[in-house]
């Protein structure tokens, strides 16, 4: 099973990528317009409470905050996926 990069760089541990999740993220990340990338990224986060919990633990740990609810989790993780979704060496 693959995992999520750990939550912050004073954590190694990880949580686990579904791969039903992954394949969801990945045809999310290809999706065009934008406004529909937002609903699936959603859509992702509301059915795996795992990748809700990383991107919750991912954003408090870059400054961003609190992330309340599943819209903003989306929101957030739509900006910020290029660097938020990047394994460091030993962590693939």
């Amino acid at each position: 099973m693959q995992c999520l990069p750990s939550w912050d760089a004073h954590h190694q541990d990880q949580l686990p990528l579904f791969g039903f999740t992954a394949r969801r993220l990945l045809t999310t990340l290809l999706t065009e317009p934008a406004e529909r990338q937002l609903e699936l990224l959603a859509d992702a986060i509301a059915n795996d409470p795992v990748l809700a919990l990383w991107i919750a633990l991912r954003a408090e740990s870059a400054g961003h905050g609190s992330i309340v609810s599943v819209t903003a989790a989306a929101s957030w993780l739509s900006a910020q996926w290029s660097t938020q979704l990047s394994w460091p060496s030993g962590q693939a």
